[in-house]
């Protein structure tokens, strides 16, 4: 059993205040953004956009240097002022305008490269887990509770993928998926559970599961980092890419 949280309050622990006209206070970015710079106009690179969590803002320039890739981070419509499906909508937009952008830079140096589960009930990690320190489930709990749409709970289809259909359309896609996770993180044994129903719904899954491995773990040591970026790389480079 992990040991208790030195924060018992889930939003201390992800740096928001409810309001009680249920909006929240965030803090602010502490990292201005950058303009793109074309230092090398050579090779065409995979885009991989990601918009389902905060990864991308506290992880580092790595994943491009070492995956070869141009990773963006659209922007999107924020819980709870604008809660799901509003910021799924925002990230397809931006999916489909990179495929149909007549933008010279884009269509020279970029392909589009295909690429947070979980149900009411808790599973068996996030029991044994749940005072974690890095990402306890009370904090998945609190998320979820900002996002989905008022009245619904946990077992919608936004954020448990076994309701809905939305695993048959993700198999007549003929998408390939990878599914990496970590033995000590609490949400191991639901990612595990998604991989072994897209493998029973004919989808081609690869899987990538480490033991002992928080959430987050590459963020902070850069021998497990590399070693993800290199099963990530080997992933991308096995797949077809498709336009």
């Amino acid at each position: 059993m992990s040991e208790p949280s030195e924060a018992s309050d889930p939003c201390a622990l992800i740096g928001i205040v409810k309001n009680p006209d249920g909006t929240i206070t965030r803090d602010p970015p502490d990292s201005p953004a950058s303009q793109p710079n074309l230092t090398s106009p050579l090779q065409s690179y995979p885009k991989t956009s990601s918009y389902q969590t905060s990864r991308g803002c506290v992880s580092t320039s790595s994943p491009p240097h070492y995956l070869n890739v141009v990773v963006a981070s659209p922007s999107y419509r924020l819980a709870p002022e604008h809660r799901l499906p509003a910021a799924y909508h925002d990230g397809a937009d931006a999916l489909t305008f990179i495929r149909k952008s007549d933008d010279e830079w884009i269509k020279s140096h970029v392909y589009l490269f295909n690429v947070f589960t979980g149900s009411g009930e808790r599973c068996e990690s996030e029991i044994r887990h749940e005072n974690d320190q890095v990402f306890p489930p009370a904090v998945g709990d609190l998320c979820w509770e900002l996002c989905l749409p008022v009245g619904e709970n946990r077992d919608h289809a936004y954020s448990n993928p076994t309701m809905g259909d939305g695993l048959e359309v993700l198999g007549a896609l003929k998408w390939k998926v990878m599914v990496c996770g970590g033995g000590g993180d609490p949400m191991i044994d639901r990612q595990k559970n998604v991989a072994k129903l897209m493998k029973e719904k004919g989808i081609n899954v690869v899987e990538r599961f480490t033991d002992g491995d928080v959430h987050g773990a590459e963020l902070g040591d850069p021998s497990k980092s590399q070693t993800l970026f290199a099963s990530i790389k080997s992933f991308i480079s096995s797949t077809p890419y498709r336009f």
